[in-house]
C-alpha cells in the first residue's frame, strides 16, 4: 500500500560515530543483508542523537518502517521529522512505545482531509533520553510513489 522502497540508494549521516560504528555496516541500514550485530550504525553517547537520511531529491513518500536491534531499548521516544531542504523540519511522528518494528505512514493535510503522503527529500530520526546514550538501528525502509 505505501509503493515502493525509495531509500536503497539513499546516504546518510549521524550525529557522532561510537566506537562500536562500523562504516562498512552502514549500507546495511537501507538494503543487502541485515548486520549480523543487529544494528548498522551506532552513535556515541548524546543528549539528542539522530540520524539524517538524503534521499538524492524530493520524493513522495508514503510510508517508513523502522526496526530496531532485538529487545535493544535505546530508541525509546524516536522522532521522525521530514524536510526538503535539509535545514527547515517538521515533526511528522513520535513513537507512542518502543516496537521490535515501526510501521510509520506518512500523511498530510489537504483542503481538511488527512491525505497519504508528503514530499520530503531528507528525514531525520532522534531521540531525546534523560541521560546522554547512543542511538542504533538495523533498517530504514523508505516507500514512495
Amino acid at each position: 500500500t505505501y509503493g515502493h522502497v525509495v531509500s536503497e540508494n539513499a546516504i546518510f549521516r549521524m550525529s557522532s560515530p561510537s566506537v562500536h560504528d562500523q562504516a562498512q555496516e552502514h549500507a546495511k541500514l537501507f538494503r543487502g543483508e541485515k548486520s549480523n550485530r543487529g544494528f548498522a550504525f551506532h552513535t556515541g553517547d548524546e543528549m539528542n542523537p539522530w540520524v539524517q537520511i538524503d534521499l538524492g531529491k524530493s520524493i513522495h513518500v508514503t510510508g517508513i518502517v523502522i526496526e530496531n536491534r532485538p529487545d535493544e531499548r535505546r530508541t525509546e521516544g524516536l522522532m521522525l521529522s521530514v524536510s526538503e531542504d535539509g535545514q527547515e523540519w517538521s515533526r511528522v511522528w513520535a513513537a507512542p512505545t518502543w516496537q521490535q518494528v515501526w510501521e510509520v505512514p506518512l500523511t498530510m493535510t489537504r483542503s481538511g482531509a488527512e491525505v497519504p503522503g508528503r514530499s520530503a527529500r531528507y528525514l531525520k530520526l532522534e531521540t531525546k533520553p534523560t541521560k546522554a546514550a547512543p542511538m542504533l538501528l538495523q533498517r530504514v525502509e523508505v516507500y514512495g510513489k
